[in-house]
């Protein structure tokens, strides 16, 4: 597959230098993400990880839900790191900031759960400074996505066997940016990047400007 990938930009760059001319155009290549290692190939090497379980968190919800709300069911369900429940029991949870609060503190004390996210904050954190909150909010859909989302901790993931992604650890979120070509400087870089950063900087080596865009200008790679 690298072999293949190798040729292939070969060609594109080959093709390029004929038709525009080497030296006159300018490449950006990135990637899709990444997976974690397998969980229990990262166990046996003495590190973190392990499989969640959706039934085992629900369980774990209504199990502390019912101390206080007595019994019944309140987990719609569980579906990856969005948590669902029951209509109109997450309002009754808001009104109750400290049921909230106790039942986010139990779940983060579970086994491979590093944070939980409430809908209200992922609705609102396009702009957070917060890594994670912005995170969920990246990939928040109003009326679509849980009550809660659940961060699992690195190495961590609800698939039943060999691997996945879609957490927000570094080996799904961490991908290259390789700028080529007149106007880029060289050099690595290792200042927090994404490939959102592409456009406008591309934009800007033409001497245009993109309002309201995600990405910002990659000025350090510019000459």
């Amino acid at each position: 597959m690298y072999a293949h990938l190798d040729r292939t930009i070969g060609v594109l760059l080959d093709d390029l230098d004929r038709t525009v001319g080497a030296g006159r155009y300018v490449l950006a290549l990135t990637a899709d993400h990444g997976v974690t290692p397998i969980p229990e190939q990262l166990v046996a090497a003495g590190q973190d990880g392990g499989r969640l379980s959706s039934v085992a968190i629900a369980a774990a919800i209504e199990q502390h839900l019912k101390r206080t709300l007595g019994e019944g069911t309140r987990v719609a369900r569980v579906n990856g790191n969005d948590v669902y429940f029951e209509p109109g029991v997450y309002e009754k949870l808001n009104a109750s900031p400290a049921l909230l609060a106790s039942l986010i503190d139990r779940l983060t004390r579970l086994d491979g759960i590093q944070r939980v996210v409430r809908a209200e904050e992922a609705r609102n954190g396009m702009r957070s400074s917060d890594r994670l909150v912005r995170a969920a909010a990246l990939s928040y859909v109003a009326g679509r996505s849980g009550d809660l989302i659940l961060v699992p901790r690195a190495g961590w993931m609800f698939a039943g066997a060999g691997t996945t992604h879609a957490t927000a650890g570094p080996d799904d979120q961490q991908v290259p940016i390789v700028l080529f070509g007149v106007g880029i400087k060289r050099g690595e870089y290792t200042d927090a990047a994404t490939p959102a950063d592409i456009a406008p900087t591309l934009a800007a080596l033409c001497g245009m400007s993109m309002p309201n865009v995600d990405g910002r200008v990659l000025r350090e790679a510019l000459k």
